[in-house]
């Protein structure tokens, strides 16, 4: 009984190997084309944000610039993660891509001019930044104007 047991294990290695021979010379997987456009990147990182889900988040927000580079909200977001982690220079980054991508962007030029204040410096920028979103009416106008606000504060402090 033992050697038929033996004989077993050694036809089941046998088959196994086989197999796995023959398993070798099947072709990679080779994901599909992304089927998400940048906008739809956009709003799965901000449901992942939403969730807590931040390294997912910033996936998709990167997803996103990559499928259309000159979509600012993209970078905003992208550089609105960064400033929440303290990563200046990423965020300076990604808020001077989306200024790059849409010229006089009220949110881009006031996160920019936040992240400037969060370190101390370019503060007459970090103001010009801040007037120049303040002057824009829409849903950033009163960011813009708190940000103006604490940037002419921190240029008296100098």
């Amino acid at each position: 009984m033992g050697k038929d047991r033996a004989l077993g294990a050694l036809g089941a290695a046998a088959w196994a190997l086989t197999l796995s021979a023959g398993c070798a010379h099947l072709p990679a997987f080779v994901p599909a084309a992304d089927p998400l456009d940048a906008r739809e990147h956009l709003r799965l990182g901000a449901a992942y944000e939403s969730q807590g889900l931040k390294a997912e988040a910033a996936e998709q927000y990167a997803a996103a610039a990559r499928r259309e580079p000159g979509l600012a909200e993209a970078w905003i977001a992208a550089g609105n993660l960064a400033y929440a982690r303290a990563d200046w220079s990423a965020a300076e980054r990604s808020f001077l891509r989306a200024l790059n991508a849409a010229p006089g962007h009220p949110g881009a030029g006031n996160n920019l001019a936040m992240v400037y204040l969060a370190q101390g410096k370019k503060l007459k920028e970090a103001e010009a930044l801040a007037r120049a979103a303040a002057e824009v009416d829409g849903p950033y106008k009163s960011y813009a104007l708190d940000t103006l606000a604490q940037a002419r504060e921190a240029l008296k402090r100098e």
